[in-house]
Order: structure tokens, then sequence, then C-alpha cells
């Protein structure tokens, strides 16, 4: 008897969920990864070991594998470059999935703006430096590589001399990047589902919580959201499905990052067709109604029958605050050299309704300023009854996680 099988783009730790999902829902998996030990190899009854970016080897090495039975799903936890993967993919499988032609501009914040603002769409306005010899800069405003992913290669330029300040590296390249004026005061929020034939099905919406200027490192998500009435809700929900329109997207999950300012207006900051990450896709599983969002993709993409009109945003569910745990470096101690992670650990979490907390730095790594979002040292997930009960909860525990730092390196035990 012929199988069904699941394409897997990426067989790391962070496909974990979607492989164990797809098991789980009776298929077999064909994994493909570079990495000859990645872990979900493990589960998966076809291995191909390439990059995840190569998708015409991929398509390659396919016909060259004995496959006993059928491929009805092309998927990646994986973000950017790897999405492209997965419509080639399925245009040539002839499976559900977007236009691998149309994917170039989701790889672009420029190209992705120009659609966007074709459509009517709300985006910060931007100035793009390649058309300008002399351009009259809008302090504060925000450096954006043009090929840049979430807030990866985004500066904050408050003034002049930080301008005149940049590093070398970015004046060099100065055209590749987009000015966007920092507005402000603001709430940023993702929205996390999946299309199914073209419709949007918004699964939850999370407040993003950051620390702000300079670096805007992601420290906390919050859903459900507060503080939105029914008019501004309907808005937020609005921007994002005419945006997935507008990008004629058709099927797969979805990410969408969206600014509301002076608690008036919103701006659509990022539309991407991945599960994303910071967690959010897991936490959903971990509540009660629990929602398993890679289950709920697998079955737009693979099922005729599927129906689209759930919703999850109506249904009565628990609160799920997520916190990240950074390092502060004392003052000073930049003078005394390079600083190691000597110890973690948390403290009393069998106090707190904790439902996953993990250490994502191991003894021994190099302790960085906090720059970015991979200088987080760790992360809980709390569930209750509301994220008012849950943020007081959230900061006693984090001020309970015991941290050593020392100049001396040691081994990981």
């Amino acid at each position: 008897m012929d199988k069904s099988f699941i394409l897997s783009l990426g067989a790391g730790t962070n496909q974990l969920p979607l492989i164990e999902t797809a098991r789980n829902m009776g298929f077999e998996v064909i994994g493909v990864d570079q990495d000859i030990h990645a872990p979900g190899f493990q589960l998966c009854s076809i291995r191909i070991v390439e990059s995840i970016f190569q998708y015409q080897r991929i398509w390659y090495k396919l016909h060259r594998s004995h496959i006993p039975g059928a491929i009805k799903a092309v998927v990646s936890r994986s973000f950017g470059r790897a999405q492209k993967s997965v419509a080639y993919l399925s245009e040539k499988l002839q499976l559900r999935g977007n236009a691998w032609q149309d994917f170039s501009a989701f790889l672009d914040k420029s190209a992705l703006k120009e659609k966007l603002l074709h459509a009517g769409i709300s985006t910060p306005p931007s100035l793009n430096l390649a058309n300008q010899s002399k351009p009259k800069l809008p302090f504060p405003f925000l450096l954006k590589k043009k090929d840049g992913h979430g807030k990866q290669d985004i500066h904050f330029i408050p003034d002049v001399a930080t301008w005149q300040t940049l590093p070398l590296e970015v004046k060099s390249s100065i055209q590749q990047y987009l000015i966007e004026p920092y507005l402000h005061p603001n709430r940023e929020f993702t929205l996390i589902g999946f299309l199914h034939n073209k419709k949007l099905v918004p699964v939850e919406i999370f407040e993003k919580i950051t620390t702000g200027p300079p670096y805007f490192i992601e420290i906390e998500h919050r859903a459900p959201v507060e503080n939105l009435n029914r008019a501004e809700f309907t808005k937020l929900l609005t921007l994002a499905e005419r945006s997935a329109t507008a990008l004629d997207l058709h099927y797969g999950p979805l990410i969408a990052e969206i600014l509301f300012v002076n608690n008036q207006d919103f701006y659509m900051i990022e539309i991407i067709p991945e599960f994303g990450g910071e967690l959010i896709a897991e936490s959903l599983a971990m509540r009660r109604p629990a929602i398993n969002i890679f289950r709920e993709v697998l079955l737009s993409l693979t099922q005729t029958s599927y129906q689209s009109n759930q919703n999850f945003l109506r249904s009565r569910r628990e609160a799920l605050l997520i916190r990240f745990i950074l390092w502060q470096q004392k003052s000073g101690e930049s003078k005394k050299g390079r600083c190691y992670l000597h110890h973690f650990s948390f403290e009393n979490l069998s106090s707190f309704p904790v439902v996953e907390a993990r250490q994502l730095k191991p003894v021994g790594s190099e302790l960085q300023p906090t720059r970015d979002n991979k200088s987080r040292l760790a992360f809980f997930i709390l569930k209750g009854a509301s994220i008012q009960k849950l943020i007081p909860l959230a900061d006693e525990l984090s001020d309970k996680c015991l941290i050593q730092s020392g100049r001396n390196r040691i081994k990981s035990t």
C-alpha cells in the first residue's frame, strides 16, 4: 500500500514540532538538511542531505530517490530563502502552496513595501537611499537592510552624530538600506495564522514587548491582546487580510508584524508566509484550548475538504506570556575583558504556572552586550486566567533567576 509523505525542508531542532506533528497525523516524512546529524532525521523515513536553499538540487535528488508513495505537502519551519524553496518544490510537485516566481518580494523589504503600497496598504513611509544624493534625513529614524529578516540589520539613528559614526560596513553598502521614521509611541503586534485557498485564518494575536531603541530586543510576547476595542481589533485583522490578498498568498503559514501608533494608526511592518519563531507557534499548543498550528496547516495543505471557517480568536482561551531573560552587563564590566556564563538556573519554578522553561545559552558561552535576540539567556512560558495576573508573576520569576558570570571560560557540564 502506498504511503503518504510530507517533505520537510529542514530537520534541525526547530523543525521537530512540525515533523512530530506530521508523523502523529500518520504521514511519513522526507527530511532535507545539510547536517547529516540533524536530530529530525531520526524521525524521517527518507533523508536527503542537502542545503534547504538549493531547491533545484533537492528536486533532482527527489527524482533519484525511491519514494513508495506520494508527497502530499512541502513545509518548513525555517524562514526566508527556505520558504522560496518550499514554493518552488510545491509548484514542481503540483501541490498547494504559493507562487515561486512572486516569492522574491518576501526577501526584499523594499519590494514588499512597494507591493503593499500599490494595494493601498499602510506601511511606514520610507526613503530609498539609492535614489538620493543628499537625502533629507527624518531624525530619529530606522535604517533597515532591504534583505534583512525581522529585526536583523536594523540600526536606530536618533541624531546626526549617530548617523556620522555609522560602522564602515554599513556606510559602504548604504544603498542596500531603507530609511523609515521611528514612529512612536507605539504598540507592536504579531499575528500568527495561515492561508487556505487565499483566505486568511487568524489563529492568535500576540502583543510584543521590546527593550525599545536602540536594539528593540524582544523580551516578551502576550496573548490574547488586551486594551484594543472592537473597532481597533477589526482594523488590525482587516489590514492583515488585505495585505495577504495584495501579496497573492494562497496556502501555508503566515506571520504579520503590525505597528499601532498613537493608539490611532495601524501600519504593516512585515508579512511573511512562515510559522515564525519566538516560541509563538509552540506556545499555542500549551494552553486550553490547545491549538496545534502545524497540524492545521498540514490539514489545509493535504485535505480537499478542509474547512477554514474556524474562528480561533473568538474562543475563550487561557492567557499566554512568553518571557526572555537577558544578561545585564554590570557597570564597568566591559573594561575587564571578555565575560563568560558560569551558571544559570531558574529558582522555585514549581511555584509558578510555568508550561515550559529552557536555558538558551550553555555554561561557558561568551556573554556579549545585549544587542540582538541572539544574546538572550533563557525563556519561560506562563499560562493563566489573564495577562494582568501573569505579568507580576513573570516579573517575580525573572528576579529569581540566578545568573553567574566571570572572566575565565569554563566548560559546560
